[in-house]
């Protein structure tokens, strides 16, 4: 400690003072992370996964720092990144292919020549999107809820 420090200590204590705890006092308040703070964070974000805390915070009018203390503490959200998978496969989907594969093993076992003649290839899916970098693709994830899935 300094010395003026010290000296402030001394004439608050020898003029009555009898706590080191600070007194209350007026100004801003140490959290804003009311009740309803805390409900509308969790809509915006519901609402749309991919905000950041910065634009979070410019929406609602609140310091990043209540933003981000409300997200990961009060709310439990953390960043994640979509688990990458190769097809989205429906039910649909997988019971022609069982279909076509019994087909073709049938077929295979009462003609020997079959397997010949058959020609097989890899399917190439080609999407036109706009990639996002990984840090712009990264959204909000509940410890309750699944990883997010992003489909090739």
């Amino acid at each position: 400690m300094s010395r003026k420090s010290v000296s402030v200590w001394c004439t608050k204590f020898n003029s009555g003072r009898e706590s080191v705890e600070d007194e209350a006092r007026s100004g801003r308040p140490i959290s804003t992370s009311t009740a309803e703070t805390i409900d509308a964070v969790e809509k915006l974000l519901r609402s749309d996964r991919r905000l950041k805390i910065r634009e979070m915070a410019t929406k609602l009018d609140l310091p990043k720092t209540t933003v981000h203390e409300i997200v990961h503490e009060k709310l439990n959200f953390r960043k994640v990144c979509a688990r990458w998978v190769p097809k989205m496969l429906t039910a649909d989907h997988k019971t022609k292919r069982m279909r076509i594969s019994i087909e073709h093993l049938n077929r295979a076992r009462n003609d020997e020549s079959f397997l010949d003649h058959l020609i097989t290839e890899d399917e190439t899916w080609v999407h036109y999107s706009t990639p996002y970098n990984k840090r712009d693709s990264m959204t909000w994830k509940h410890p309750e809820l699944p990883v997010p899935k992003k489909f090739k």
